[in-house]
């Protein structure tokens, strides 16, 4: 995810009262009661079973042959600056996983840094309410979080979001950089596999956070304009850009090591077969254009789907955004024949909901979100931000998306749970982060209609 601009600084001991009073954070958080969301509430979905998981056309299935559907939570900060995921300067281990499952999830995606792995540094910052936790490394830290999401029923996916410490996706768009080639994004993943072997917890694994062509920074290194799916090597640069082919190498280099294992394969961005709408051929949000596995086009001349070495692993996952993340977005206008739910699902059909409706495999949503009403200097009600309305284009989208994952049984995984942003640059670990499930203290639900529309694709999952 991108889009906050917040002047980034370090911040230690964050307490919760530093919210009260909500001054300058846009609408005030929802007082949600207890049945829902309490400590201690009853889970609207079901915990997973036990055990790895496979897949079987556009199902992902249990150890017993059983459809199970991944009703996630982005839980980020091992990614960021601050190595650390955010909240546990707030609530211990334990009341955070909790909630997540108060509130109805079942999986949390965690991503993480390569630097933060290979560094694995002890941390002592933005732990105020986990003392057990201090000054322990981030591997420490992270053998902790899948511990306790284990505890609580909950499963894991873990996530290469980026090479170098961060926000959002890596500049260059390519799942390597100067600092940490592509021998070093394997061996990462190595070491994460092999660290968790044995526990069935980590179900995993998203290979590469929001692959991107054009990239985000075009002089970026090693200036080869960043990844495309299934074609553009060799290339004048020499360094690869076919994200497919890597992503099918490191697909089965994690399987060698875990066969058990789900191996999770975003996107990109750019394809020169779509998605079109009225005519024309349009960029896609980093990481959500998957129309390349079914479709050729440019120096593809066929489809390229992926084929790992053990059968029934793979998850395509796409990530999506809507107008409040990229005002551009053709397909989703108020006031125009794009405003309707079915203009919408047209460029989902074409980007990634084919792979999950023709039972080419399943289908993982693996980002998306909508502001909650802590956006700065915004103070529209939460409501026009989750339902159709005619005031702002946000609210469409994400509530034609939802009945989308509805209607066709998707996976998905919600960008994110953390109700504060986490150390980053143009990010300010004292301020709301404005898409976050929970509110500012970690305590309570940021958007009561946000989590109504959820809710809608919670149940049975």
């Amino acid at each position: 995810m991108d889009g906050e601009d917040s002047a980034g600084r370090r911040v230690r001991g964050i307490a919760r009262r530093r919210f009260l009073g909500g001054a300058g954070l846009g609408a005030a958080a929802l007082t949600v009661g207890a049945p829902l969301f309490g400590r201690g509430a009853a889970a609207l979905a079901a915990p997973l079973p036990i055990g790895y998981f496979h897949t079987q056309g556009a199902q992902i299935l249990d150890a017993g042959n059983s459809p199970v559907r991944l009703a996630g939570v982005n839980w980020y900060g091992f990614e960021c600056n601050s190595m650390v995921p955010g909240g546990l300067s707030y609530e211990t281990l334990d009341y955070i996983c909790q909630q997540v499952v108060n509130l109805g999830f079942n999986l949390i995606r965690l991503p993480y840094s390569i630097q933060a792995v290979q560094s694995n540094p002890p941390i002592d910052s933005y732990l105020d309410a986990n003392a057990d936790l201090q000054g322990r490394t981030v591997l420490e830290i992270m053998d902790a979080v899948i511990a306790t999401a284990g505890r609580y029923g909950l499963k894991v996916v873990l996530g290469d979001h980026r090479s170098e410490a961060g926000w959002s996706y890596e500049s260059n768009g390519l799942w390597y950089t100067q600092l940490y080639p592509e021998s070093v994004w394997l061996s990462t993943w190595g070491v994460l596999v092999q660290r968790y072997q044995n526990n069935s917890t980590v179900i995993g694994c998203d290979l590469r956070n929001e692959p991107a062509a054009p990239p985000a920074d075009s002089s970026a290194w090693p200036q080869n304009g960043g990844s495309l799916w299934g074609y553009g090597d060799p290339n004048a640069t020499g360094y690869p850009r076919d994200w497919a082919s890597a992503a099918e190498v490191a697909g089965n280099y994690l399987l060698s090591l875990n066969p058990d294992l789900l191996i999770f394969a975003e996107g990109v961005r750019y394809d020169p077969a779509g998605p079109i709408f009225n005519g024309s051929n349009y960029l896609y949000w980093p990481g959500g254009n998957l129309v390349g596995v079914g479709e050729a086009g440019g120096g593809r001349p066929a489809p390229r789907p992926l084929t790992l070495s053990v059968p029934n692993r793979l998850v395509y996952t796409a990530h999506d955004y809507g107008t409040d993340m990229f005002s551009g977005l053709a397909w989703c206008q108020l006031g125009t024949t794009a405003s309707t739910p079915d203009a919408c699902r047209g460029i989902w059909d074409q980007t990634w909901g084919y792979i999950a409706q023709q039972e080419i495999a399943p289908v993982w949503i693996g980002e998306f979100g909508t502001p909650n009403g802590y956006k700065p200097n915004d103070n529209t009600p939460p409501e026009y931000y989750t339902d159709v309305n005619n005031v702002n284009p946000q609210g469409n989208w994400f509530s034609y998306l939802v009945q989308y994952i509805k209607d066709h049984n998707i996976n998905w995984c919600y960008w994110a749970l953390n109700g504060t942003q986490s150390e980053a640059p143009g990010r300010d670990p004292s301020q709301p982060d404005w898409y976050g499930v929970l509110d500012p203290t970690w305590t309570a639900p940021a958007s009561q209609p946000m989590m109504s529309k959820l809710s809608m694709i919670q149940q049975n999952s």
